[in-house]
């Protein structure tokens, strides 16, 4: 059966419909996966009957598959990736476990009925991933325009590379910072920033700069009993990341990020909330 948790997004929620209906096979996002753990009453509930993580919608980092193994009793091996887009009608790649141990941003393999292609690709193979499907949409209610070019391409408005019949997620093409004429993946600062032991969550993200177009800012959520500076996250940044990737900006704070209906952090509320506090 189908068990479907009621209203919005909840760690606590999400933690009782396991234990109640003995779930077995849990799809969700990284952002849900890394609150449910964090939960400060994860340990109060039974989750032994989850056998599998299969997880969508981001690129899931190595730290976050290892606390699912380390808490979740019943997942040896099973946390594994879906990656898709509606308008090519769905799940578009997957990986198990092993596709993606030891490769960085790894969403697995295009399925069988499907073909993948890197669209513009820089010097580095980083393009806008297209992908080509026996069910991709015909277009969308009261428009004439064609989702797919003429060869039946869809472009998924995601960056990535392949990486022999590996595609590697690299960030949203609508997701970059253009500081003084170089472009800056949110998601590449994001992944640094998320190995910092005081960091529970992270946005990244532009804003105006009089001298240099657009600044690298970024949204921290502290882990619960640690504490971090932004002298001490400037300096774990630049020990990893390029000097222009390094944020200037930095907002640092308690409360969870605020996410949209598909449990993805609302960047957008975030700039907004920044623009008019900040």
């Amino acid at each position: 059966r189908l068990a479907l948790l009621e209203g919005r997004f909840d760690p606590g929620a999400v933690l009782a419909l396991i234990q109640q209906e003995r779930v077995r096979v849990w799809g969700s996002i990284p952002t849900m996966v890394s609150r449910v753990l964090e939960h400060p009453g994860f340990g109060q509930f039974d989750v032994s009957s989850v056998k599998s993580i299969p997880m969508g919608g981001a690129a899931i980092p190595p730290s976050l598959r290892e606390k699912i193994r380390a808490l979740f009793p019943g997942v040896k091996k099973s946390v594994g990736s879906l990656y898709g887009c509606t308008e090519a009608g769905g799940v578009v790649a997957a990986g198990s476990a092993t596709d993606l141990e030891g490769r960085p941003g790894c969403v697995g393999k295009a399925l069988p009925v499907v073909e993948l292609r890197i669209a513009r690709p820089d010097p580095q193979g980083v393009g806008e991933i297209q992908a080509r499907t026996p069910t991709a949409t015909l277009g969308y209610w009261g428009e004439s325009v064609s989702v797919t070019d003429t060869e039946g391409w869809v472009g998924t408005g995601d960056l990535g590379r392949l990486e022999g019949s590996y595609l590697i997620l690299s960030g949203r093409s609508k997701d970059i910072i253009i500081r003084a004429g170089e472009n800056i993946a949110c998601a590449h600062v994001e992944q640094c920033l998320q190995q910092h032991p005081a960091v529970q969550e992270v946005a990244v993200l532009p804003l105006p700069h009089e001298d240099l177009g657009e600044e690298v800012a970024a949204v921290i959520r502290l882990r619960d009993g640690y504490s971090a500076s932004e002298e001490e996250l400037a300096r774990h940044a630049a020990a990893h990341l390029a000097k222009f990737e390094v944020p200037s900006r930095w907002w640092l704070r308690r409360e969870a990020l605020p996410t949209n209906a598909s449990g993805k952090i609302a960047k957008a509320e975030l700039k907004s909330l920044w623009g008019g506090t900040r």
